[in-house]
């Protein structure tokens, strides 16, 4: 039993290293470049800013996350629920 463990403890390492190496192959945000075009006067700012004026982007994209993590956590519940049901 402890040879096992000791491959099992093994896999594990190696998943963590490999998943510690992806994500410092991964930039600190992902809406950098975005975010350093819309600071400028550049002219496509200037009408994302007339559009948002109309049209409440920022709230709509915070309204859409909040619903959806709620929607992913009711079937996650759901999911673990049953599973319990069949265990």
């Amino acid at each position: 039993m402890n040879v096992f463990r000791r491959i099992w403890d093994w896999i594990k390492d190696l998943f963590y290293m490999v998943a510690s190496w992806a994500i410092l192959l991964l930039p600190e945000s992902p809406f950098q470049k975005f975010a350093n075009d819309f600071n400028g006067n550049s002219p496509f700012a200037n009408i994302l800013n007339y559009i948002n004026y109309f049209v409440p982007i920022g709230s709509m994209v915070t309204f859409l996350a909040v619903y959806l993590t709620a929607v992913a956590i009711w079937y996650i519940v759901r999911w673990a629920l049953r599973l319990t049901k069949y265990i």
